[in-house]
């Protein structure tokens, strides 16, 4: 969003209709120009620029874990309180390890449809969630959340960018892609 915000500023003639979703739309059937995309790039004729990668993090609040202990093992999951976001699919089964071949599926009392709604549950000590460094980045900065089972975590998720060769001369999807890379190289939850 404030790529966005930046070029409405910017270009006062430009008009933009974002769509925020955690799955893969047709873009030239939903009529997208560009789209971020997270995670290994489908086989396609879409034109893509690599950005950056993020990484998912399990986090909790310090109360949470000062009143339930810190999980040393992904095993130790199955004895804490899981908050989950129903945004994505499989989102019970979360993947640990370097090769991701170590699979947990995890329970829960609370499960919600929005990321606003699972950061407020962690942060007011619901639980513990599994949720990508760039939303969670603030919070662990400033300390309202902590990062747990840090050696454990998959490998870092490509992030990139795509669009259909089409819409690659529209002058406003050259410049969210350049805007967009430029951001990646100071952003602290964006990974080399």
């Amino acid at each position: 969003m404030p790529v966005i915000n930046a070029m409405l500023t910017d270009f006062r003639k430009l008009a933009v209709r974002a769509m925020l979703v955690d799955r893969n739309l047709r873009l030239e059937e939903e009529g997208i120009d560009v789209a971020v995309r997270i995670g290994a790039l489908a086989d396609s004729s879409l034109i893509s620029t690599r950005i950056g990668s993020v990484q998912h993090c399990i986090v909790a609040s310090p109360d949470y874990l000062d009143r339930f202990g810190i999980p040393k093992a992904p095993s130790d999951l199955a004895d804490h309180e899981i908050v989950l976001g129903d945004t994505l699919p499989a989102s019970d089964t979360w993947w640990f390890g370097a090769a991701r071949r170590a699979k947990i599926s995890v329970q829960s009392r609370l499960r919600v449809n929005s990321l606003d709604s699972v950061l407020e549950a962690v942060r007011n000590g619901a639980g513990i969630a599994r949720l990508f460094s760039y939303q969670v980045a603030n919070d662990v900065s400033s300390g309202t959340l902590r990062t747990v089972l840090n050696e454990y975590v998959p490998p870092a998720l490509p992030v990139s960018i795509v669009y259909p060769p089409n819409r690659s001369a529209l002058p406003s999807v050259q410049a969210f892609v350049a805007r967009m890379k430029l951001r990646s190289q100071t952003a602290r939850w964006m990974l080399p």
